[in-house]
């Protein structure tokens, strides 16, 4: 599995990227608060945040520094979304509750009745656990969350094999209205990937869901023990970035083909991402005219054009197949007219 090194060849990346666009428009960068146990971050959750910050720009906050009020409301939604490690304590961050911004959890242990308000406080495994199971069958294949997964697929998103801990997810049993998206195969009633909608009512601060606490926000979660986080599978990261997506409410290639019609010029996030060994690429045109997709590797240099040609208004899909090129991070780049944008891929062996 490709793994980024957070070390001085990250930040030689990231200038050679701003050189090779220098004086181009990018697009704003999405923006992610990382909360772990530590601020390094803590060892387990280093591979995930490697992966986040490939795609994001990430920062870096500890459960302590939520639960001690370093941050409120207003501070959380500086931020695009929120990603809460299982790493953390349970209790450290129950200001989160209510989501004044996009959550994604790997925590479905107790700490999500501190966060979520998912189900009554308590410390009861009837409604969380960590479980040294595997496998996990897609209930619901329909739903953008199942990152295009077909209903009954079953898949394993973490290989624990080799880790000496054994507890390789962790699983719910949501007690406010959710999305199931992919059950514990060996026990169906136990969800380890879920959603929960904007506007869901929670149970509040006194353990009681009277309609007084709504989530403000969507939330998503893929419940993965954080020292199970260096054995993800592709297939767990995929489901992870489909979650990122959808409480972002960003389209994906999925949802893109229901638009016949372009407002503007854009381009969209490739999905599934990151993929292996192919990923699709839908973009916008308001208007006819000649128009480029290219694809470049990390270090600026082009790796195929993948559209070159003049275009009809309309939206547009492309495959890029990547089977024989190495992991790592790509970046595609549209143009047409004086549009231009550049978006960032993984690819993940």
């Amino acid at each position: 599995m490709f793994k980024c090194e957070r070390s001085l060849g990250s930040k030689v990346l990231a200038v050679l990227i701003f050189c090779l666009f220098a004086g181009n428009v990018l697009t704003q960068n999405t923006t992610c608060l990382y909360i772990s146990e530590e601020a390094g971050p803590h060892a387990n959750d280093v591979i995930i945040v490697d992966w986040l910050r490939a795609l994001y720009d990430v920062e870096i906050a500890t459960g302590d520094d939520v639960n001690n009020h370093f941050y409120y409301a207003e501070d959380f939604k500086l931020y695009d979304f929120i990603f809460v490690s299982e790493s953390i304590s349970s209790s450290d961050t129950d200001d989160l509750k209510g989501a004044p911004v996009p959550i994604f959890y790997t925590e479905l242990w107790s700490s999500k009745w501190d966060i979520t308000g998912w189900v009554p406080t308590n410390t009861s495994t009837t409604y969380y656990e960590n479980s040294p199971e595997q496998l996990v069958t897609i209930v619901n294949g329909d739903h953008p969350l199942a990152a295009g997964y077909p209903t009954g697929t079953e898949l394993i998103i973490a290989d624990g094999t080799n880790d000496p801990n054994g507890s390789i997810l962790t699983y719910s049993v949501p007690q406010v209205d959710h999305i199931p998206i992919a059950v514990l195969s060996a026990d169906v009633t136990r969800v380890v990937v879920m959603g929960v909608e904007k506007g869901t009512v929670l149970y509040n601060a006194e353990n009681v869901k009277d309609g007084s606490m709504v989530s403000e926000n969507r939330c998503a979660a893929v419940g993965i023990n954080a020292t199970a986080n260096d054995f993800i599978t592709n297939e767990g990261f995929q489901l992870i970035q489909a979650g990122i997506q959808w409480i972002l409410e960003d389209e994906t290639a999925i949802e893109s083909k229901t638009r016949p019609v372009a407002d503007g010029f854009s381009l969209n996030q490739n999905y599934p991402n990151p993929f292996n060994p192919y990923t699709d690429i839908s973009f916008a045109l308001p208007e006819a005219g000649e128009t480029t997709l290219t694809v470049h590797n990390a270090l600026g240099e082009l790796v195929t054009v993948l559209v070159n040609e003049k275009l009809e208004q309309g939206t547009h899909h492309v495959r890029f197949h990547a089977d024989q090129l190495p992991s790592g991070l790509y970046l595609y780049q549209m143009r047409s007219g004086q549009f231009h944008q550049v978006r960032k891929m993984m690819l993940m062996e």
